[in-house]
């Protein structure tokens, strides 16, 4: 009788098959760890069976298909990680009540077959990691109609993503980082008005050609404001030229 179990923890034990279904009838499930096997297919759209689950690990098997949307519409205040296995899309169409995640960590890394534009109509959890995967197109505008979220952490870096870093996305006044890096096709002059973000204390965009505001008295504010430096670096010896910003790194050059 394990209907009482609140944690379970089969990280790296070679195991392999599907998912084990048997894991939904654990009412009473407060940790699920099951990285680092060999498990496959698909991810059952079942995870609205747990109400009191804050820590899903599933990265390092070879999971296919979407990632299931009873996991983006009912875990809040939950540890999710999907990455490195084989997932090829997230269904931002039946991502239908983003909300539930605005207090949760949400990392999906290292699915290179993981692709399309990120929604606009997403409510970003508080913690967003969606590196080393193969989105493409430009950053969504922040959607703020039910109220600002309380992001705090966003990184994308590694896609194949477009354009500028939106405007809106200063908004989230609690967003104290922000990487874009290698994300190549990114360009244009990073907006000001990330100089008055509050809480900004790290952005790095190394490995894109956005730039920082060539305006002496815009580039001075962008530096006292968000305590930054400018400073050119190099994501490899062998890349193209990109840039910095992070706390106390560096100098104006």
């Amino acid at each position: 009788n394990l209907t009482s179990l609140t944690d379970l923890n089969l990280h790296s034990n070679a195991l392999n098959g599907t998912f084990p279904e048997v894991l939904f009838s654990l009412t009473s499930i407060k940790s699920i760890d099951l990285s680092f096997n060999s498990f496959a297919g698909p991810i059952p759209d079942k995870f609205d069976s747990f109400s009191s689950l804050t820590y899903l690990d599933l990265s390092l098997n070879q999971f296919t298909g979407s990632v299931p949307p009873t996991i983006l519409n009912t875990l809040s205040n939950c540890n999710i990680d999907l990455s490195d296995n084989n997932l090829t899309s997230i269904p931002w169409d039946q991502w239908t009540n983003s909300q539930v995640l605005s207090n949760s960590i949400l990392t999906i890394f290292g699915n290179k077959k993981l692709s399309g534009r990120l929604s606009y109509q997403i409510y970003w959890p508080k913690e967003t990691r969606l590196d080393s995967n193969a989105f493409s197109g430009s950053l969504p505008e922040l959607n703020t109609t039910s109220g600002v979220p309380s992001i705090t952490f966003f990184s994308v870096s590694s896609n194949t993503l477009t354009g500028n870093l939106p405007v809106s996305l200063t908004q989230a006044t609690n967003l104290s980082t922000i990487y874009v890096t290698d994300n190549p096709s990114m360009s244009g002059q990073i907006p000001i008005e990330y100089a008055s973000m509050p809480n900004l204390s790290s952005l790095q965009f190394y490995g894109t050609d956005l730039t920082c505001p060539k305006d002496n008295d815009q580039r001075d504010k962008f530096e006292s404001v968000a305590q930054t430096s400018c400073t050119p670096l190099s994501s490899s010896p062998d890349s193209h030229l990109g840039l910095y910003i992070g706390l106390g790194v560096g100098s104006v050059v």
